[in-house]
């Protein structure tokens, strides 16, 4: 076979032989989407932030769907000519070639508003959240400062979940607590969980009036039928699952922190359990047995809102009005920086920082978080699974935890 021939078998096998660009641009385009995506989730967030900040109304678009079409056009066009002439003995090849990639990208965005605005921004948190944020890892007092804004009579900035206020709040108290439990938590003595009760809500039942159907019905609804030793009837219990915290009382720590704890909240001292509910209740006076905290859990707007305080406004913005300013008692300016402390740290500056781990432009400045505050970067993590749970709703059906009191 003479090189001519070569040549030809050469190209042919080149496009024959199946050219591997469908699984490469499946790893790599997924990849930059995947990153493009997250990184504009978090530059939304942070530019809403600052909008509150600045008393604007905020904008969530979600993204629908991301879809994108690859063409892939390839042809060789292959020619020869072959003399035997004997004066002329030679052998005359052409080959042309053409490869064209396109890629059609289509993604589709729609705003948040209406029912599903109010139902994942304006409605407040669950317990749910609470708990299900404490088993993922996250610091107590973390979640407690984001997502609570009043456990029983003390306030967590209640009045920073809105439009920045000209006074400063009240925090210190709620301070003083997260770090008890903070404490408490990094000692492996505090719990957070479900504890499984039945209350009897009915009782004699006679049998023959309960049939299989009623018995299943009730199941249904988390109650049970449960029969009375000794008799013919039946009692009805109700079945729940009520959200705790237990504090271990043994060690010395338990003992400082929650005497803390209890002082602060005003609840009976040294119990190693006290319940949660999802409401403000009013506690009698003189009741030593007290051993309920009533949480008010802020919304994801409440929660916007509350960041927003502490973001760094150029002090020409100041002069002009643009932002409120919020006074002490002896009216000088108050720093927003000592309620929310190291949650989230929002700078600015004239020009697009080379630390950024995530900027917006906004009003003629660049706002950021400095890609070395991992305490910042992980308060926008914390929020984006916020956004994610209030997106399915809100709801879990939580499982009965085993709340282990550590060593």
């Amino acid at each position: 076979m003479d090189r001519g021939c070569w040549i030809v078998v050469a190209v042919l096998v080149a496009l024959t032989s199946g050219c591997r660009i469908g699984p490469t641009m499946l790893v790599t385009s997924r990849s930059e989407y995947n990153r493009a995506l997250a990184g504009s989730n978090e530059e939304q967030l942070l530019l809403n932030i600052v909008r509150l900040r600045y008393l604007e109304s905020p904008l969530f678009l979600d993204v629908g769907t991301v879809s994108a079409q690859f063409t892939l056009e390839q042809a060789a066009d292959l020619s020869s000519r072959y003399s035997s002439d004997q004066m002329t003995d030679a052998s005359l090849l052409g080959f042309g070639s053409r490869l064209a990639y396109e890629e059609r990208p289509t993604i589709t965005y729609s705003p948040l508003q209406g029912d599903e605005y109010a139902k994942r921004l304006m409605s407040p948190l669950m317990l749910d959240a609470l708990m299900l944020l404490f088993y993922s890892g996250w610091r107590v007092d973390h979640i407690l400062r984001l997502t609570v804004q009043q456990i029983n009579n003390v306030e967590n900035a209640v009045r920073a979940a809105g439009p920045t206020p000209s006074t400063m709040p009240e925090y210190k108290d709620f301070a003083d607590l997260v770090d008890a439990l903070e404490r408490l938590q990094r000692a492996g003595l505090l719990e957070l969980g479900y504890e499984s009760r039945q209350e009897e809500v009915l009782d004699i039942l006679p049998a023959e009036q309960v049939t299989l159907a009623d018995v299943i019905a009730a199941d249904a609804e988390q109650y049970r039928l449960r029969l009375i030793p000794g008799t013919n009837a039946y009692a009805l219990v109700k079945r729940s699952k009520v959200p705790v915290v237990r504090i271990a009382s043994a060690k010395s720590i338990a003992g400082e922190s929650g005497g803390v704890f209890a002082r602060i909240l005003g609840v009976t001292p040294g119990l190693e359990q006290y319940d949660l509910k999802e409401a403000f209740s009013a506690r009698g006076e003189g009741d030593a047995r007290y051993n309920e905290l009533a949480m008010g859990m802020r919304s994801l707007m409440g929660i916007l809102f509350y960041l927003s305080q502490g973001v760094e406004v150029p002090q020409s913005h100041v002069e002009r009005g643009l932002v409120t300013v919020t006074r002490d008692e002896e009216g000088n300016v108050f720093d927003w920086t000592a309620v929310t402390g190291d949650l989230l740290r929002i700078h600015s500056a004239p020009r697009r920082p080379d630390n950024a781990a995530t900027a917006v432009r906004y009003r003629d400045h660049w706002f950021y978080i400095a890609e070395d505050d991992l305490e910042s970067r992980e308060t926008m993590v914390l929020l984006l699974q916020l956004f994610a749970f209030q997106a399915g709703g809100g709801q879990v059906h939580a499982p009965v935890l085993t709340l282990p009191l550590g060593n």
